[in-house]
């Protein structure tokens, strides 16, 4: 009971921020690579523009409220989550406003996670990384953003499972390598690839970012190219942003399983 009332607060807390703030929020979702893509797309958009992210994978209820109210995330005790509570609810009421964008990856959650997390989540974007029919929490965000009519992204590989839920729904991107139309052409030969999208296109050296599969490029190219960021522009980011070190060493560990 005491547990429901402080998510409900936190909730609420969360709601009063994004609306202070004007906050847009961009949900990465998938089975794969929804951190590092979270990453990207947050890198791309920082060259124009007012951008955060949540800094580490969701993993409890109260991931999502801390990421939004710009708290680290991890567990405290009772006295110091009544100390938080007072400090959001007074910067809110006297702290100025920032308009932005937030980059939230949800690459997982329980039914009743993601029904609390959709109190105040309503993607204004939502890129989808890879879709599985057994995960159900995309289905949720997929929902979300079309009654809050969002953008969504997806990996043209995945279009006949998402044709059933998108029906008839008109804001959407497509990525991939396949030879239907789509927003973000992939096309790769023995030496390079190249990245076309809206009349734009870049060609760069196949191995530019190695172990980095070139749909998660193209997908945060892509929200950059809606955003009205140049893909020349977008992948300089990437490139010279590069990967946090953990998400580094993780790939180098996947590399040798």
């Amino acid at each position: 009971m005491v547990r429901e009332i402080f998510k409900n607060i936190m909730s609420l807390l969360a709601k009063w921020a994004i609306k202070k703030h004007q906050m847009s929020i961009i949900v990465v979702s998938g089975w794969y690579g929804t951190e590092i893509t979270r990453e990207f797309v947050y890198t791309v958009l920082k060259t124009k523009y007012a951008v955060r992210r949540n800094l580490k994978n969701p993993w409890w209820d109260l991931s999502f409220p801390l990421a939004i109210l710009g708290y680290a995330d991890y567990q405290r005790n009772w006295i110091e989550w009544l100390g938080l509570i007072i400090k959001a609810v007074v910067r809110l009421i006297l702290g100025g406003r920032h308009k932005h964008y937030i980059v939230l990856n949800i690459n997982y959650s329980n039914l009743e996670t993601i029904k609390y997390w959709s109190r105040f989540i309503k993607p204004g974007y939502l890129i989808i990384t890879g879709y599985k029919k057994n995960y159900g929490f995309i289905d949720t965000l997929i929902a979300n953003t079309i009654i809050n009519k969002g953008k969504i992204l997806y990996n043209q590989k995945n279009k006949i499972l998402l044709k059933e839920t998108f029906k008839n729904y008109q804001k959407t991107y497509s990525f991939g390598a396949e030879k239907n139309d789509m927003s973000l052409h992939i096309e790769q030969n023995s030496v390079s690839t190249i990245y076309s999208c809206l009349g734009d296109t870049i060609t760069v050296r196949k191995n530019i970012l190695p172990s980095i599969n070139n749909e998660i490029i193209a997908s945060s190219l892509l929200m950059g190219k809606i955003k009205k960021i140049d893909l020349t522009e977008g992948l300089y980011a990437i490139i010279k942003y590069g990967l946090p070190k953990r998400l580094i060493t993780q790939i180098k560990a996947n590399l040798k399983v």
